[in-house]
């Protein structure tokens, strides 16, 4: 029965490599949508290494007039202790390039061995772990101790970790022994559908008159249900401390609202590559329909001659929806050799388990929608009585 199977495949090849060249574009356009998904949902599913919540941002830029010491970074020091004085306020940071839902980015390349890898360069304070509550995965956060240490403590993300240190960072020197890991972190995301464009690694860095930039992120957790109460008053507690001819407030705003604004753009076209997928699929749709009840309509005699030797209708449209089975899976095989290869043609670019996972749901819905393209018009030629299908003779 199989050799048969496969012989009447074969002894229909000039319309079977039809429906061959159609599978074949059917299921490019299929495997492209799906690796555009699956990569969509699995930065979704990423989890961040803090936590935004009730968290303010403050960027202060200093004004560039006045005299050299308006801008000494005392000045953000008694800022950070009027701030940690509040009634509202649980924890202050001030860091720099560490903000999440912000697409400022500064990286570095550093040496380990004969590997190089390089990160996105994040410098925070001792109490920025507690504001951004933190989720070390292994070692520890900054603490008092490594103050003034000459070998920098650095906290590194787990990728970092995986690729250049075998899994084993923890006490290792990189950088010409300049740093020293001192604890890994989960991924840090600067937007909820991006895959972290660049591994980070904190860098410790206390704000001292040499070492301020232009402009410093404050980051101020905030009792929960205060939110409001604090932003009231930030413009007065800001510049009750620091000089408004010399500084100024060019941010504040909380990272929900900042993660909400992200969000809605990035909806917007996640909303578009919806609609464009529907009427992909559903011209998708009409075109397997039509050429598989084109090429079902041709077999009438054969299916009426069928008929004739007994051939009960269910088991026909059986072999018609097996036969169209294998002729997609068999179109599906070049594809999936060519988007293996040639990364360039696919919307985004999934390595390993998340690729196979990828085209092994794109299989399955090109199986489904051939399946329920194929029943109808075979259900139809096999309901055809031998005598009216051997009249197209």
């Amino acid at each position: 029965m199989i050799r048969i199977f496969f012989k009447t495949i074969w002894n229909q090849r000039s319309r079977n490599i039809l429906i061959f060249i159609e599978m074949l574009l059917v299921f490019l356009v299929l495997s492209n949508l799906s690796v555009y998904y699956t990569n969509l949902v699995s930065i979704l599913r990423i989890p961040n290494c803090y936590q935004h919540e009730n968290v303010v941002l403050i960027t202060i830029n200093s004004q560039g007039e006045g005299p050299e010491e308006a801008y000494f970074g005392k000045h953000l020091n008694n800022l950070k202790f009027a701030l940690q004085a509040n009634e509202y306020v649980e924890a202050v940071s001030i860091s720099h390039m560490a903000t999440p839902f912000n697409y400022n980015l500064s990286s570095n390349s550093y040496k380990y061995g004969d590997e190089s890898f390089g990160s996105a360069y994040r410098t925070v304070d001792l109490d920025y772990g507690e504001v951004m509550r933190i989720n070390v995965l292994k070692g520890r956060w900054f603490n008092e101790t490594d103050r003034g240490k000459k070998v920098r403590p650095v906290v590194l993300e787990k990728e970092i970790e995986d690729e250049t240190f075998n899994g084993d960072a923890l006490g290792k020197r990189f950088g010409e022994d300049n740093y020293e890991v001192v604890g890994i972190t989960g991924a840090f995301k600067r937007s909820d559908s991006e895959r972290p464009f660049v591994p980070t690694s904190f860098h410790l860095r206390e704000i001292q008159d040499s070492n301020s930039y232009s402009w410093e992120d404050f980051l101020v957790r905030v009792r929960e249900g205060h939110v409001n109460d604090f932003l009231n008053i930030v413009n007065r507690e800001v510049f009750s401390v620091l000089n408004s001819r010399y500084w100024t407030i060019s941010t504040l705003n909380t990272l929900e609202n900042q993660q909400a604004w992200q969000n809605s753009e990035s909806r917007f076209k996640r909303l578009i590559s919806v609609i464009v997928a529907l009427f992909v699929i559903i011209n998708i749709l009409l075109g397997i329909i039509g050429i598989l009840w084109y090429n079902t309509n041709l077999r009438i005699h054969e299916i009426g001659i069928k008929r004739a030797m007994g051939n009960y209708g269910n088991r026909i449209i059986r072999q018609i929806i097996a036969e169209n089975i294998i002729l997609s899976l068999l179109s599906a095989i070049p594809v999936l050799i060519i988007l293996a290869q040639a990364k360039g043609l696919r919307i985004a670019v999934i390595e390993g388990n998340l690729f196979l996972l990828s085209q092994a749901l794109a299989i399955v819905i090109l199986l489904v929608l051939v399946v329920v393209c194929s029943w109808l018009p075979a259900k139809i030629a096999s309901s055809i009585h031998p005598a009216n299908a051997l009249k197209y003779e």
